[in-house]
């Protein structure tokens, strides 16, 4: 057993149960939810197996056509003319005995021969910008439409809960792989729907497993910020695809094994996952239910009844209480944020090549690869934006969840400072600047996302509107990513030296998004900051009937009969009362 003190609660979870889970999800998030993440691995692999290579005028590698026409001239026989008569004749090849000195020479003298060919040649599929621009223009595409699509996802969580969600997820990536298995250089477009399907599961299973952080009490930021970090990781997979190819392993028979990630999600949802959301502030009686005697049950199952009828309540004006909410300027302020945000990071990600060619490095595909790599640290460096937001100061004149507000207000100055360093050092073309920034990206994006789910998740936000508020932020965060297409024609109008606009634009856009920290900082000194669990309690009058009437707890009840109220319930009415349905 190990108990966690949420406010005035002393929570007992079984250790073992709450351990598995966490590694379970954070597991989930690694391996089956960040395949966007490992975009610039697969744009490598999508390059080598020719896809979109239409625009380049080639359908195959110059190398591979000439062995092909000289295989086929050794096999067929032909005629000529020879002392006046014609005759049938065959190409026969002639071995030549060398020293290995002189083979190596040679070998070494073809390799860079083929080389300079391909970086000089316009039309070869090794060096294509046409290809490059085609398929990360296929890439934006899926990320507006991922994030569009977002909101009804997240009505849809709000209203049918964990576990269908995550059928959906399932769905989606048994439906993405598939696709990505039946694409080739002869039908490129399917990586489109494929990659569409697996960027919505990820999505879809990273907001699923956020809700295991309400397990932890005092440490839930920082669960929250590891799940975020291990799904920023989750180009891991996409890595390993890359190191398999070079074996003979092909792009589509690596996504079929990807399938099997359908099991392990479809095992935490049945085993580890309620069927709808774990609560928020989590109540004292939340997994005790098969340690309780007969009286303290049925104590609990009243309380549910009672936490359900109000948050029936709340239900009828579902609409009206989302709408009031998201008209709030705090919440206003948190969707410019992250809007502009996410444009500016995109973007980096879109024009990290350009960024290392003007810097006078014509080989980019080791410093992309570079940058691939730091992005895999996401996960180790995902607790440290959490421990900022958990850390308690003890102040006995704040109330908590003021304090907890003041936490993520300090996350978000954190993380636009991290904003703001890489903005700086990408308007200097500088090795080690560029290599600096990269480092800066990797955090800010980690950054970013776990501050703006603990936002809101924060008690000020009522809780079963918490899929509706994220995809309102990240369906408007995909609109503005529609921007970055001027900005792009900028850059490859101006070539080198107009890209330093771009990056003092990008400078300007994110001292821009400071708008939401003032906000928070304002709402934090005048105690603006609500607490959505007490007031649901308050404002409904049935609620106070019942805890005078029939809530009495079992101590506080004769020995040999039941609490009141308690005993006017039968046991099957009793039964669908319980805290998982919630």
């Amino acid at each position: 057993m190990h108990s966690y003190k949420i406010g005035k609660f002393d929570m007992k979870i079984p250790c073992e149960k709450q351990t598995l889970t966490l590694m379970w999800c954070i597991l989930e998030c690694l391996f089956f939810s960040g395949y966007l993440n490992g975009w610039l691995w697969m744009q490598q692999i999508l390059t080598e197996d020719g896809y979109y290579i239409e625009p380049c005028n080639i359908s195959v590698s110059s190398t591979l056509i000439e062995n092909e026409r000289v295989n086929n001239m050794l096999k067929q026989p032909f005629t000529m003319k020879h002392k006046g008569r014609t005759v049938k004749c065959v190409y026969k090849k002639v071995v030549k005995v060398v020293s290995v000195d002189e083979y190596a020479r040679l070998e070494n003298e073809s390799a860079k021969r083929e080389k300079d060919m391909n970086k000089g040649a316009p039309g070869n599929a090794l060096d294509c910008s046409e290809q490059e621009n085609k398929l990360e223009f296929v890439y934006v595409v899926v990320l507006i439409i991922r994030n569009i699509i977002m909101l009804p996802l997240g009505i849809f969580l709000d209203v049918y809960g964990s576990s269908r969600t995550r059928i959906i997820a399932m769905c989606c990536t048994a439906f993405g792989s598939l696709t990505m298995l039946f694409s080739s250089n002869a039908y490129p477009w399917l990586i489109l729907p494929a990659l569409l399907m697996l960027g919505v599961s990820g999505a879809l299973i990273l907001l699923t497993d956020l809700q295991v952080s309400n397990l932890f009490g005092s440490r839930r930021y920082t669960v929250m910020s590891v799940f975020v970090g291990a799904y920023f990781s989750g180009g891991i997979v996409i890595f390993f695809m890359k190191l398999t190819k070079a074996t003979g392993v092909t792009l589509q028979t690596s996504f079929m094994f990807t399938t099997i990630g359908i099991v392990p999600v479809l095992i935490s949802t049945i085993a580890m996952l309620p069927r709808s959301r774990i609560p928020w502030p989590l109540p004292a009686e939340y997994g005790k239910s098969r340690r309780m005697n007969h009286a303290e049950d049925k104590y609990a199952k009243a309380k549910a009844w009672q936490r359900r009828i109000s948050v029936g309540n709340k239900k009828k004006n579902d609409l009206s209480e989302f709408w009031e909410t998201i008209k709030t300027k705090m919440f206003i302020f948190c969707v410019i944020w992250f809007s502009l945000h996410s444009l500016k990071i995109w973007l980096f990600d879109m024009t990290v090549d350009i960024q290392i060619r003007n810097i006078g490095i014509s080989d980019t595909e080791g410093y992309i690869s570079l940058y691939a790599m730091i992005l895999l640290l996401s996960l180790p460096m995902s607790p440290l934006i959490g421990i900022i937001m958990d850390w308690n100061k003890k102040q006995v004149t704040v109330q908590h969840h003021v304090l907890q507000m003041k936490n993520i207000f300090i996350a978000i100055c954190v993380h636009l400072c991290i904003a703001i360093l890489s903005s700086v050092t990408s308007l200097f073309s500088n090795v080690h600047l560029q290599v600096l920034s990269f480092i800066l990206v990797a955090m800010e994006k980690v950054a970013l996302h776990a501050t703006l789910f603990a936002f809101l998740t924060h008690v000020h936000f009522p809780s079963e509107h918490f899929g509706k508020l994220v995809g309102t932020v990240i369906s408007v965060s995909g609109g503005t990513l529609i921007l970055q297409f001027p900005l792009k024609l900028l850059i490859h109008q101006g070539a080198s030296d107009k890209t330093i606009y771009v990056h003092v634009i990008l400078l300007v856009i994110v001292l821009l998004s400071g708008c939401h920290p003032l906000s928070l900082w304002y709402h934090c000194r005048t105690g603006s900051i609500n607490n959505s669990a007490e007031i649901a309690e308050q404002e409904s009058p049935l609620t106070v009937v019942l805890m005078e009437s029939i809530m009495k707890k079992p101590d506080e009840c004769d020995n040999n009969t039941p609490a009141d109220g308690v005993d006017k319930m039968t046991d099957a009415e009793a039964t669908k009362l319980q805290i998982t349905d919630l």
